[in-house]
């Protein structure tokens, strides 16, 4: 454990984690002295230190800076030290679904309160300085604003929907992220755009007509000729994605067709591309969940089926999709989540009746998916006692080496932020980046 920041078996909650400069800094809970809070650490428990106390909702990291927003309406600039902040003055102070894009960060922003301005809400965008902080391009002039909604990074390009007043709420896209919104769209009944979602080689929604009952999946490519609806999916209003994942030149998705249930969808934005990949648990019962995870040129997720819900990976393929391992033998379930890739490895969280709930690991085969560490040992009269880990984030500690980073709770000391070494300081040299292939 890297420290006990809220003793007494009281939870920390720790999460939130952004590597920056040497350290690692994380939203947790702390006494009743700090509240919520910005804590840093570069992974001892004595350098486990409180910066900022605040309701941080966001943190990210650009142009060498390091960011924060606080309860969904500030934005300031952290500099790692406790008490240390420049609040950057964006007019309303309000800012709303912030997306990285490139060198910079969007987001909507309008008014706090009818007391302050109009009520407007136009796109705005900050390079991270008080001058490059600045509405981006106004759609919508008039005192509703376009009201940005959806912001989505789909190859550093920026998508979202908004209303320019006239056509109702449609689907906009700024080219190079110039201010030169083009409308990609002119849809009937336009407020029933759902779920702008990233794929791999462009932008995918879906769209529900006033006019009929069919869930169309639309495909755009950023530009008007682009921009076409791809297939009917479903004759019914109520669809949705339940995950989604951009993969290779594809868009990988669980959705319910009303047929089978929710399963493995994908798509390369044309009528024959997509399709159901796998009819994980045959008929009307669900075989998919809502995480998928790219990991080594393939994608995994948890699929559900006679086996219980285990590990299973896919290349977007029929084929190709098939169960990793049942670590849970039997009909019983492992239930994994929590995916994250370092190197040649992908950490997850998984039930077997040995070890609980507890840290497992994969190479993507069958024998190199194994039980890591047990947090929570012991049992009880309901089987093993589970830690419910969440891994969180990869860090190099100085002169140490990597360590995975995760949200522990061992039973003792509540929910709190530990350091399981995962690669010593000698061997971080024979390591790819973190997230790309071997």
């Amino acid at each position: 454990m890297v420290k006990d920041l809220n003793p007494e078996n009281l939870n920390s909650d720790p999460h939130t984690l952004i590597s920056f400069q040497d350290q690692l800094y994380f939203r947790a809970e702390h006494s009743s002295y700090y509240g919520s809070a910005l804590w840093g650490t570069d992974g001892s428990e004595s350098n486990a230190n409180w910066i900022l106390r605040g309701e941080w909702r966001n943190a990210f990291k650009f142009n060498e800076d390091f960011f924060l927003l606080e309860n969904g309406q500030d934005l300031f600039r952290s500099y790692g030290e406790p008490g240390v902040r420049d609040y950057m003055s964006i007019y309303g102070s309000y800012v709303a679904e912030p997306t990285m894009v490139g060198n910079r960060l969007f987001f909507r922003s309008g008014c706090l309160d009818f007391e302050n301005c109009n009520d407007s809400h136009h796109l705005w965008a900050t390079d991270g300085t008080d001058d490059g902080t600045m509405p981006f391009i106004i759609i919508n002039p008039s005192s509703d604003g376009s009201f940005p909604e959806q912001l989505t990074n789909v190859n550093d390009e920026l998508f979202f929907t908004a209303d320019d007043g006239i056509h109702g709420r449609q689907v906009w896209h700024t080219p190079w992220n110039t201010p030169n919104a083009i409308q990609l769209t002119n849809l009937l009944n336009s407020n029933s755009l759902f779920q702008l979602a990233a794929g791999g080689n462009g932008l995918y929604f879906l769209h529900t007509n006033g006019e009929s009952t069919n869930c169309d999946l639309w495909f755009s490519n950023g530009s008007l000729a682009g921009t076409h609806r791809v297939k009917t999916l479903k004759d019914d209003q109520d669809c949705e994605f339940e995950g989604t994942v951009a993969y290779k030149q594809m868009f990988l998705f669980f959705f319910d067709d009303g047929v089978h249930g929710r399963e493995l969808w994908r798509s390369d934005g044309s009528d024959t591309g997509t399709f159901l990949v796998a009819d994980v648990n045959p008929g009307e019962q669900s075989g998919g969940g809502n995480e998928l995870y790219v990991f080594q040129d393939h994608v995994y997720f948890s699929g559900v089926n006679e086996s219980g819900a285990e590990l299973w990976v896919t290349d977007g393929s029929p084929q190709g999709t098939y169960q990793v391992k049942d670590i849970e033998p039997g009909t019983a379930s492992s239930f994994p989540m929590n995916m994250l890739a370092f190197g040649n490895t992908m950490f997850f969280s998984a039930y077997d009746s040995d070890h609980g709930y507890e840290l497992w690991q994969t190479d993507g085969t069958t024998n190199g998916t194994q039980f890591v560490y047990d947090f929570f040992d012991g049992d009880d009269e309901l089987g093993p006692k589970s830690s419910f880990p969440e891994p969180l984030a990869v860090h190099l500690q100085s002169q140490q080496g990597f360590s995975l980073y995760l949200s522990v709770d061992d039973g003792e000391h509540g929910r709190e932020l530990w350091a399981y070494p995962i690669v010593s300081f000698s061997e971080r040299s024979h390591l790819p980046m973190i997230g790309s292939s071997p």
